[in-house]
């Protein structure tokens, strides 16, 4: 399918976007604004970053990226 690939930073918007479109993946380096709201609309979040408390959050189908480049392995 198509990737569209959008910058949300509001969860109202967020909501807007999940009645419109299936949201497979959020991409963020925030736990709260980014990992959390991926959960709530049960997409599969992406962390970018290195934060080993972040790390230890994550679950074990989310995924970890170091650096941003790496998202095309995932959602190819």
């Amino acid at each position: 399918g198509d990737n569209i690939i959008t910058v949300v930073k509001k969860e109202k918007e967020l909501e807007y976007l999940k009645g419109k479109y299936q949201i497979q993946y959020l991409v963020g380096n925030n736990y709260c604004d980014d990992i959390k709201n991926a959960r709530k609309i049960g997409a599969i979040p992406i962390y970018v970053g290195g934060s080993p408390i972040v790390k230890r959050l994550m679950k074990k189908n989310e995924k970890i990226i170091s650096h941003i480049e790496q998202i095309f392995e995932i959602i190819g």
